[in-house]
């Protein structure tokens, strides 16, 4: 085998590989005018190929040619833009990308760095999408790479784009995660954690971590799978977000998730949760507490049933739990006050009720906590088990309350203000202790007295 021809262009050497296979390198796209000249109008043979040439081979000379087989010439792939520009290491992301010349054939390939997509999808010759392939190089963190499109999977257009691959997001802090429409969300990621669980998945020399500030980020929040919007970047590691307007009028929870490349891939966040419309007024008993946390509080409803069959939510300030008790017979519902420390060591804050266990009533009731109180002496520290000895009590700081009371183990009697370190309580009488008494039976040999009468 000696030659192969293309078109119009002179003979040119192939490359022998093996018995049934050789290689002809070929030149540059061909113009119409060159293709359709009368020179070559016995190579073209009468094909109506507008974008191609006419490939003939010779075993022997350059005079013998025995086969010929069109060649389609294509014109070079032009990479205009990639929408999103980046995504998570894991692969899967479907990614627009827009151009010139993109031909609609098997062969179409799109690479990321050397790695080629998993899928290219054509829509036409301006449009492709190509799916992001599993990105396991250069160890953790974020990654660009050059990204190239190849009409026949082998010559990868000179003309390029870059996209970034990052590591799996993961959130440390998301505040508030309750509120009206257009109330600001402060979202953060744990830059730590994704580096150690990153290095676990892929050990080796991380690349600089993923941050918000990068020119391929586009960072949106995403509200109940289906409101899409913009998210402001406050720091290279966190995010704030406006809440959408909500659908329902009595309010209700959605989840809230974080994307870094226009929504396109998404972490969860938490549950966002409206606030009602419509107030349901209670009051508090009792209004203040511990700083530590640990009071048991009761929300007691002012008018109408307060009460319903779901165990329901209680909200300190930005802090959020369930109730441990509801009683239907009463109507109260029991919270636990956490400590004044998760909401910034504030002095008070409103407290608020979902009864629905999403939808919050709206009618915010302020809790005070108060300092820690402590009781440094007691005089005297015994007393008659029928009660009634006045005892002293130093300590403090005591606050002159008609809420005031001493405990003496399971008994609450009142107390008398004097100072704010010194108050006096009534000892109670002792309660009647109902206990097990172990009787032990010793019983000595029987000796008889004897006497001697003289």
């Amino acid at each position: 085998m000696q030659n192969r021809r293309v078109a119009n262009e002179e003979p040119v050497k192939a490359i022998y590989l093996n018995n049934s296979l050789v290689q002809c390198p070929v030149q540059s796209w061909l113009t119409l005018q060159d293709f359709f000249s009368l020179h070559n109008q016995d190579w073209a043979k009468n094909a109506t190929l507008l974008e191609g040439a006419i490939l003939e081979m010779s075993l022997t000379t350059e005079q013998d040619w025995i086969h010929s087989h069109t060649i389609p010439y294509l014109p070079s792939e032009t990479v205009i833009s990639l929408f999103p520009r980046c995504a998570p290491r894991s692969g899967g992301t479907k990614i627009r990308v827009t151009g010139e010349n993109f031909a609609e054939r098997d062969s179409l390939a799109c690479r990321f760095g050397s790695m080629n997509a998993e899928l290219v999808r054509f829509i036409s010759s301006k449009e492709i999408e190509c799916t992001t392939p599993q990105f396991n190089h250069f160890g953790s963190g974020a990654h660009v790479v050059e990204f190239q499109i190849a009409n026949n999977g082998a010559d990868f257009s000179s003309s390029t784009g870059f996209f970034e691959f990052y590591d799996h997001l993961i959130i440390e802090d998301a505040n508030p995660l309750f509120g009206e429409a257009q109330t600001v969300i402060g979202i953060s990621l744990d830059d730590n954690a994704m580096k150690t669980k990153a290095l676990e998945k892929q050990p080796g020399t991380p690349s600089e971590p993923f941050n918000f500030l990068s020119s391929y980020a586009n960072p949106k929040c995403v509200f109940n799978h289906t409101e899409i919007v913009d998210a402001k970047v406050t720091s290279p590691t966190s995010v704030s977000c406006a809440a959408p307007p909500c659908r329902h009028p009595q309010g209700g929870g959605v989840l809230l998730q974080l994307s870094a490349n226009s929504g396109f891939d998404v972490v969860d966040v938490g549950f966002f949760v409206y606030s009602a419309t419509q107030k349901v007024p209670f009051r508090l008993e009792p209004n203040h507490g511990r700083k530590g946390g640990g009071t048991r509080v009761l929300a007691k409803g002012i008018s109408g049933s307060f009460v319903r069959d779901v165990m329901p939510l209680c909200r300190f300030g930005s802090y959020t739990s369930r109730a441990v008790d509801i009683n239907r017979d009463e109507g109260y519902v029991a919270c636990i006050s956490p400590p004044n420390s998760v909401n910034n060591f504030a002095s008070s804050v409103a407290v608020d009720i979902s009864l629905s266990g999403q939808v919050f009533t709206n009618f915010s009731v302020a809790f005070r906590y108060d300092e820690e109180v402590f009781v440094r002496s007691l005089h005297p520290s015994r007393g008659f088990a029928s009660g009634g000895t006045d005892v002293q009590v130093l300590g403090g700081p005591f606050a002159n309350s008609h809420e005031l009371k001493c405990r003496f183990g399971t008994n609450i009697v009142n107390a008398s203000f004097h100072d704010t370190n010194h108050i006096s309580c009534l000892s109670p009488t002792l309660d009647q202790v109902h206990e097990v008494q172990k009787v032990s039976v010793f019983s000595m040999a029987h000796n008889p007295e004897i006497q001697s009468i003289s």
